[in-house]
């Protein structure tokens, strides 16, 4: 197998993962903008533009489970 056929295969077993709700909805974005990093189809330049302006999410600053933990646990 060879890299784009690799990658293809990653991209297709996310969004099959994503269809059965392994993802929360953050994670699915951040899914999105990897695969469309990927793939070319200028489908995804107008969807990006919709979840960035309804969403308005920085996905640089979503944080991981075990950091929200870890914050809102008192020490």
């Amino acid at each position: 197998m060879d890299n784009p056929e690799a990658i293809k295969m990653l991209v297709q077993l996310v969004s099959m993962a994503n269809k059965r709700g392994a993802f929360s909805v953050e994670e699915s974005a951040i899914a999105f903008f990897c695969i469309s990093a990927v793939v070319d189809d200028p489908k995804y330049d107008e969807i990006k533009k919709i979840i960035n302006g309804t969403l308005k999410v920085d996905l640089e600053d979503t944080k991981k489970p075990e950091e929200t933990k870890k914050q809102s646990t008192p020490q």
